[in-house]
């Protein structure tokens, strides 16, 4: 569907407020309703039939003000499309914007979505009772006129005016005259009922279909379809709406009667089920009513996926949140068990898979056993947030850290067949701790353990003595989260500087820095038995890497927000992620094989054409071209009289798109005249250097080996050549590459062009399209006048051939034809004794 870009008649300022959120059309297509910044509803009558009716004679209007003003640019006047007349708004209950605006697709209902709480569903009326409802309006207008008229006469008559029906002819005509004859928008649609939900609604969508309502029963069956218009007409005044919300949660609502004539009068305010109105009588309130009828929350998060974890087989994995924490069954991705904990802020499987160890933002480590769903421990383990958790290689203990500043050692006991936890030793240290991680050394002489602290630096310690073994400084802010590989050669950090270090154990030496990723690095992980190595962050992507060869294997976007979490299944067949869109994303490993080069190639591509949509904005002109200045603003415009700043946006633009493939296309077309000039500049040297050879009576220099890159062709034709390759769609783009210095160079190499008489139609197309870009340069600068009179005159006389060898073949095939239909005639009138003796004449 297409809009005229008029108004008829012009209406009033319709969006104060620039900012259009949302609009619909109504499943009839006669309505259009917009929503924006304010509290306003703005609705359009939308006619196709007028739209045709108009377009012959907005076509004679626009041709007629072009001859008025000397325009040469055609107008599209004469395009059919849909009229646009403004009928006025509604003002909604909330102040905020309107998201979101939606029609029902099978009933009379449009629902409104605020930026809060709020989902407003407003009736459409009927044209029967739309009009009942403007009669009913403009009669009350012309009674308060009548009064107002009145009052204005009483008022002259004491103040002694002789003119007294004048005043009142005054106060009526001025009552009158903010009379709208005609439907508005108050009088289709009418506030039906308000659904106020717990959380910020993300998006709404009504049921199909609507139902009859039992509670309306009764009155439906003293109204026939011949009824007065105030009913629905077929007694349909029910449906259900699906509300998403913020929290990851969707509700079901069911509307009754919200379709009945005054349904707009019951309560302003709707609640969940069993909460009260709060106002309006009982008659009111059943004359529309809302009801949450089921809320699905089960499966997923109500807030940020703060940690995950895989179980040791790999079949189960688990996720905390703020007062959730979950059991995934990682084959089917089916939600196993959910239990509450605190606000969790890591998280890690006990040994043995059955028990869950979330550490909390309050500093409590609790177990939570999975075949119950309960809690069953809870140990005030610190006094501030404990941001991680590491099990012990051997199982039999963990270790925490805290922003107490503390790192706590822990062991596993079975008391009364339950899993607890004793606290053996601790370690204090110098700041924060953000993360703490053991190696994966089986002899307990070995085994390290790598503490994180906030300020920006990594202590190892020996574990069996906590001794002091090294410490890895080099971030420039906190490190957020690491790991060290299996074999204890590497250690890993992930930083909110963005980067990776690379660190050897050995020596403490830091192997590569990396800068991984475009925000705060929030997780490291090692794939097992590897070097490989994963890494998620506040960008929303999740990476890949080789930490031998410092290379990034891939990049795995799909978060919508932050991702703050990621863990690496035991074998490495599935990664899973976590973040601030409350979704788990598990990632599986294919067969499919991975090529560096061309994950680069992609990657490289992808990020110009970003840049691309985010800088391409087209040249001036309303075409996104330089138009000739009869079509620019004109003289006398006061500055900033559009609105908008002084600024004409263009309604449309060229068919084309700037693409990598354009601008590949204008370089070779750049390099290509920057070795032509350079080739023609050799070939004058040496013609100037045989000349002077010539006149001295010396013998001539010998002859310059011909340039390979050339591909054996002259300068002008490996020009031609290169305009040749660039395929007809991406032409035009890819001469806008080219700076105004070169365009005089292709101008000389298509005066060269024109008079070998060598792709006329190409040279023509090139010629035009850099004249109407370049115009206001070229009048300026005046440094191409010689070559823009040799480019006239040679395209003008190689046309002008070409039409002339086109007009001769026209016209041989017009006697050709003529011909051929004489033969076919004379065929046919023939006699069988003419054909006979023709036939024997040939023999």
């Amino acid at each position: 569907m297409s809009f005229v870009a008029r108004h008829t008649p012009p209406p009033p300022l319709c969006h104060a407020v620039p900012q259009v959120w949302s609009l619909d059309v109504n499943a009839s297509c006669t309505r259009l309703v917009t929503g924006a910044s304010d509290n306003q509803l703005r609705v359009w009558a939308l006619d196709s039939q007028q739209g045709e009716k108009d377009s012959v004679a907005a076509a004679m209007v626009i041709d007629g003000e072009e001859e008025e003003s000397g325009g040469g640019g055609g107008g599209d006047g004469g395009e059919e499309g849909v009229v646009a007349v403004y009928m006025g708004s509604v003002a909604r209950q909330g102040n905020d914007r309107a998201a979101r605006v939606r029609f029902h697709g099978g009933g009379p209902l449009l629902g409104v979505q605020g930026a809060g709480k709020v989902l407003e569903v407003f009736r459409v009326r009927n044209e029967a009772q739309a009009k009942k409802k403007m009669k009913r309006r403009l009669k009350r207008a012309k009674e308060k006129a009548s009064l107002k008229a009145a009052a204005a006469a009483a008022a002259a008559s004491a103040e002694g005016t002789d003119d007294v029906d004048g005043a009142r002819g005054e106060g009526g005509a001025a009552a009158a005259s903010t009379l709208t004859d005609g439907i508005v928008a108050g009088d289709e649609l009418e506030s039906s009922v308000v659904l106020r939900t717990d959380h910020r609604v993300r998006s709404f969508d009504f049921a199909p279909s609507m139902t009859a309502s039992s509670s309306s029963g009764g009155r439906r069956g003293g109204r026939g379809s011949g009824g007065d218009g105030d009913g629905d007409g077929d007694g349909l005044d029910s449906t259900r709406v699906l509300v998403s919300l913020h929290n990851n949660s969707m509700e079901v609502w069911g509307l009754e009667g919200c379709c009945r004539a005054g349904a707009g009068k019951a309560s302003k305010k709707v609640k969940g089920v069993g909460e009260e109105d709060g106002g309006g009588d009982a008659a009111a309130a059943a004359a529309a009513a809302a009801s949450r009828m089921m809320v699905l929350d089960l499966q997923g998060h109500r807030s940020d996926v703060r940690a995950v974890a895989v179980s040791s087989d790999g079949a189960m994995v688990a996720s905390v949140s703020h007062g959730l924490a979950k059991a995934w069954s990682a084959r089917t991705r089916q939600c196993v068990r959910s239990a509450p904990c605190g606000f969790g802020l890591t998280v890690a499987f006990a040994p043995g898979d059955r028990h869950l160890l979330v550490g909390t933002k309050e500093g409590n480590l609790q177990i939570v056993d999975l075949g119950s769903g309960e809690m069953i421990q809870d140990y005030a383990a610190h006094e501030k947030a404990i941001w991680s958790i590491d099990l012990r290689p051997d199982g039999k203990g963990l270790v925490s850290g805290s922003a107490d500043r503390q790192v706590k050692f822990w062991d596993f006991e079975v008391a009364n067949g339950n899993l607890g936890l004793v606290h053996t030793r601790s370690l204090k240290v110098t700041d924060d701790v953000l993360c703490v991680r053991y190696s994966r050394h089986k002899q307990q002489s070995k085994l390290l353990l790598a503490v994180a602290l906030l300020d920006s630096t990594v202590k190892v310690f020996h574990d069996d003595s906590l001794k002091f073994f090294l410490s890895l400084y080099g971030h420039k802010l906190p490190v957020m989260s690491m790991d060290i590989s299996d074999d204890g050669a590497l250690l890993a950090t992930g930083s909110a500087d963005k980067t990776v270090k690379i660190w050897g154990l050995d020596f403490g030496d830091c192997h590569r820095s990396l800068l991984a990723h475009d925000d705060s690095i929030m997780s490291v992980r090692f794939v097992r038995g590897t070097h490989y190595l994963f890494t998620c962050s506040k960008d929303k992507t999740v990476k890949h890497w080789d930490a031998d060869h410092f290379e990034k294997i891939l990049t795995l976007k799909g978060h919508q927000s932050e991702a703050w979490t990621l863990e690496v299944s035991p074998d490495g067949s599935f990664v899973l992620s976590g973040g601030h869109d409350r979704s788990l994303r598990l990632w599986r490993r294919t067969e499919e094989m991975v090529f560096l080069e061309e994950e680069r190639e992609k990657e490289m591509e992808g990020l110009f054409e970003s840049e691309l949509d985010r800088d391409d904005v087209a040249a001036p002109g309303a075409d996104g071209l330089a138009l000739p200045a009869p079509q620019r603003k004109p003289e006398g415009a006061e500055e900033g009289g559009d609105g908008d700043g002084g600024a004409q946006q263009a309604e449309s633009g060229p068919a084309t798109k700037r693409s990598l493939e354009s601008v590949k296309a204008g370089e070779r077309l750049m390099d290509a005249l920057e070795l032509a000039e350079l080739e023609l500049k050799l070939v004058r040297e040496e013609e100037r250097a045989a000349a002077k050879a010539r006149r001295r009576g010396e013998p001539a220099p010998p002859a310059r080996r011909p340039n390979p890159i050339l591909l054996n062709l002259s300068p002008v034709r490996y020009v031609l050549r290169t305009l040749q390759m660039i395929k007809t769609p991406e032409l035009e783009q890819a001469l806008l590459v080219l700076p105004f210095s070169q365009v005089e160079s292709l101008a000389n190499f298509l005066v060269r062009l024109l008079a070998a008489g060598l792709e006329i139609e190409l040279c023509a197309r090139c010629a035009v399209f850099l004249l109407r870009v370049h115009q206001a340069r070229i009048v300026s600068t005046g440094s191409m006048v010689v070559v823009l009179d040799a480019l006239r005159n040679n395209l003008r006389r190689q046309l002008e051939a070409s039409r002339d060898v086109v007009g001769r073949n026209m016209a041989g095939l017009r006697i050709l034809g003529r011909l051929a239909e004489e033969d076919k005639n004379s065929y046919l009138m023939e006699s069988e004794e003419d054909r006979l003796a023709k036939r024997m004449r040939q023999a």
